[in-house]
């Protein structure tokens, strides 16, 4: 049987920001802009430099640059450090849109990931594991369901994720 996750609610407290919907052109909001959501959750307006699917962990730059998140950019030399989000809703390349970084979101993660363990980042664009292998941590982010298949999970992020460097004491 298919678990059915329901994305959460995307509204801000801040008047005339639609979460789920993106801009071909950047919008009334520079890149990089935060808005904090009426449940808690923080999200922030990105440049997005590679088409993000729903629910996928994106890395995030100082200049509000977002890609899919991957081993490959997170240990590139300005990876660990960077920003982490997940996108709640599918963004277009070179479009602007809104991604999410705390608060009860959903995740695409890698079949047989565990919940409440770390999770780190994998070779698949925007999936997320809890595989040690990549050595990078995404801090702060936890889901509440194992997946039995490859597919998305209801998770929390306690704070603005981030890249952690993380050696396997194993």
């Amino acid at each position: 049987m298919a678990t059915v996750h329901v994305a959460p609610v995307l509204t801000s407290s801040l008047l005339g920001v639609n979460l789920s919907q993106y801009d071909v052109a950047p919008g009334r909001f520079a890149a990089g802009t935060q808005v904090m959501t009426t449940q808690g959750g923080l999200f922030q307006y990105c440049n997005v430099l590679s088409a993000i699917s729903t629910y996928n962990a994106v890395i995030i730059d100082d200049s509000g640059n977002a890609s899919n998140l991957t081993t490959t950019n997170a240990t590139a030399a300005t990876g660990i450090g960077k920003m982490v989000g997940v996108a709640q809703t599918s963004i277009a390349v070179s479009c602007f849109g809104w991604i999410q970084r705390q608060g009860k979101l959903v995740v695409n993660v890698a079949a047989q990931c565990q919940d409440f363990v770390p999770l780190f980042t994998t070779a698949t664009p925007g999936v997320v594991d809890d595989v040690t292998v990549s050595e990078c941590l995404i801090l702060g982010l936890n889901i509440y369901t194992s997946a039995s298949n490859a597919t998305a999970a209801t998770g929390w992020a306690a704070g603005p994720l981030q890249m952690f460097p993380f050696a396997n004491p194993a």
